[in-house]
């Protein structure tokens, strides 16, 4: 289990995380969803970054739906957004904080520091 910013991420969704950042576009943010019950991870969703940016992401809206409305059934809660840094940043950039829907959850930041991605957790009420 790893534990970030009071959250605990099992291994098999670290695992889905790191998943979705590999087989992605080299030159493009990842983003997705992380649901929660009691702080610990339930689910992983996947969300296509509409920008295919590599320096910002916006979710595809109707991935975004699909996922809460999934989160709601289950009776989860939205825990955690992450999202990949591609320049090496471990710390949420001033757009990340500017354009942060959901100030409660937990913003997970990826980043490769000597070529191996590491993952942060961050509140944005506390940026």
């Amino acid at each position: 289990m790893v534990h970030l910013a009071g959250l605990t991420i099992q291994p098999q969704h670290d695992e889905q995380m790191l998943a979705h950042i590999l087989s992605s576009p080299i030159n493009e943010e990842v983003c997705g969803f992380i649901a929660i019950t009691d702080n610990i991870s339930q689910a992983v969703f996947p969300i296509t970054n509409t920008t295919h940016s590599p320096t910002r992401f916006l979710m595809d809206a109707e991935e975004q739906l699909k996922a809460f409305l999934t989160i709601k059934k289950q009776g989860w809660e939205l825990g955690a957004i992450y999202h990949t840094h591609l320049n090496g940043c471990d710390h949420p950039s001033e757009t990340d904080i500017a354009e942060a829907a959901y100030p409660e959850a937990i913003y997970l930041i990826w980043y490769k520091e000597n070529d191996v991605w590491q993952c942060k957790g961050y509140t944005m009420m506390d940026t």
